[in-house]
């Protein structure tokens, strides 16, 4: 399961490293319930298909959610012997500002029956250069799917309304 996680990473180009000088870890605070560590952030240039601007104190950046290019994968039950699964959130930010800016991200997920995890928890941190696209993407975090399957993901950029992502089943 981990090296599918893996494939689908390496795919959407969200595990590749780059070894420029701009390049930034996002910082998470990890969870009793999942299994959230610092997300790996790549720089590249993508379109601004973009959601949910955030601005720093100067007013010279704004960092977006590229919700176009943001979505999240999950394994249904995976352990037979607890019957968990894993979700996994790839997430695209780009910088149109003139500044170096951040946005602190909440993955949300919606589960079958009605459930919703929106947990302080599994915030981080992301930090985009001026200019710049930025994609990082979480670890695997744990769920039960024995009890409830995830149904839709969203995330909840610096406290507003959650933005809506893509969810893929594996």
């Amino acid at each position: 399961m981990v090296a599918l996680l893996a494939l689908v990473g390496a795919i959407s180009g969200a595990g590749k490293k780059s070894t420029t000088p701009t390049d930034r870890q996002a910082s998470s605070s990890g969870s009793v319930t999942t299994q959230t560590t610092e997300p790996t952030t790549t720089q590249s240039v993508e379109s601004a298909d973009t959601a949910d601007t955030s601005t720093d104190d100067n007013g010279s950046a704004a960092v977006s959610l590229v919700a176009s290019k943001s979505f999240c994968v999950f394994t249904g039950i995976d352990d037979a012997f607890t019957g968990n699964g894993h979700v996994v959130f790839f997430l695209t930010f780009h910088n149109s500002g003139n500044a170096d800016g951040s946005t602190t991200v909440v993955p949300v997920r919606h589960y079958t029956d009605g459930a919703m995890n929106e947990s302080g928890m599994d915030m981080f941190t992301v930090d985009v250069p001026a200019g710049r696209t930025v994609k990082v993407h979480t670890d695997q975090m744990i769920y039960k799917a024995h009890e409830h399957e995830i149904e839709a993901c969203g995330l909840l950029l610096d406290g507003n309304d959650e933005v809506g992502i893509t969810s893929t089943h594996l």
